[in-house]
């Protein structure tokens, strides 16, 4: 647990500088044109305005066609509707594309599978799956659950380390590692997304080092462990 006992020295987000006024001294909230900005300091605040922040940022394809209103009440907002569950079994009729402009209706045409889709080749095997937490940098960040990289990385520590366990007694943390396979493995091929693996954190850090400018950091999301490490190996 090299991570915990070792820990890089780090700090985190206490302020933030968000545009105050241009050159002409006009209050603005463009930060390509502000030439004054302003500190914010209290935690809530901090918290509040980077949320507004990451709303705006994400949401800048607002506009293009999947995200006006006729679409994306077809489509869903999270792609998941009835007329997505058609396109992807072939049915195109239920959609008029007469409404749409050529590009969306190529892109809408090309979601349509006249084929079954291929099953998932379950390649990645146990030992496999070993080696690469054992390559994976414990410094990783991961895990809102807080079953983080570190706790992989012990259960595969050297038997060599333990004299107490042997054939006959064998070490136990290699069977809760299988079982941590298994349910990733199991996940995969029945397209099951486990809880754990749906919550995220976004954190946010400086481009530049010192600069806590608000269009100067960057959105890093934390998954979980073990869903990071199947995606590492291209199975999702």
């Amino acid at each position: 647990m090299n991570a915990v006992y070792n820990p890089d020295q780090r700090s985190s987000l206490n302020c933030i500088e968000i545009p105050c006024a241009d050159s002409q001294g006009n209050q603005t909230n463009d930060v390509d044109i502000a030439k004054t900005w302003s500190t914010i300091t209290q935690p809530t605040e901090v918290e509040n305005v980077i949320i507004e922040r990451n709303i705006k940022h994400f949401d800048q394809a607002e506009g293009s066609p999947f995200t006006q209103e006729n679409l994306q009440d077809l489509l869903g907002y999270d792609g998941v509707s009835n007329a997505i569950e058609e396109l992807l079994t072939g049915n195109i009729n239920s959609i008029d594309l007469t409404t749409y402009n050529p590009g969306t209706t190529q892109i809408l045409q090309r979601l349509v599978t006249n084929h079954k889709l291929q099953d998932v080749d379950d390649d990645l095997t146990y030992e496999e799956w070993c080696q690469g937490i054992r390559k994976w940098s414990e410094k990783t960040t991961t895990s809102p659950s807080g079953r983080h990289l570190g706790h992989y990385k012990e259960l595969l520590k050297d038997d060599s380390l333990h004299p107490e366990y042997n054939d006959s007694n064998k070490d136990p943390s290699h069977n809760i590692m299988k079982v941590y396979y298994k349910m990733s493995v199991a996940a995969l091929l029945t397209g099951t997304s486990l809880d754990r693996w749906q919550d995220v954190i976004t954190t946010m850090i400086p481009k530049i080092p010192g600069c806590n400018r608000i269009d100067k950091l960057r959105a890093i999301h934390i998954f979980e462990a073990d869903y990071s490490h199947v995606k590492w190996y291209g199975m999702l």
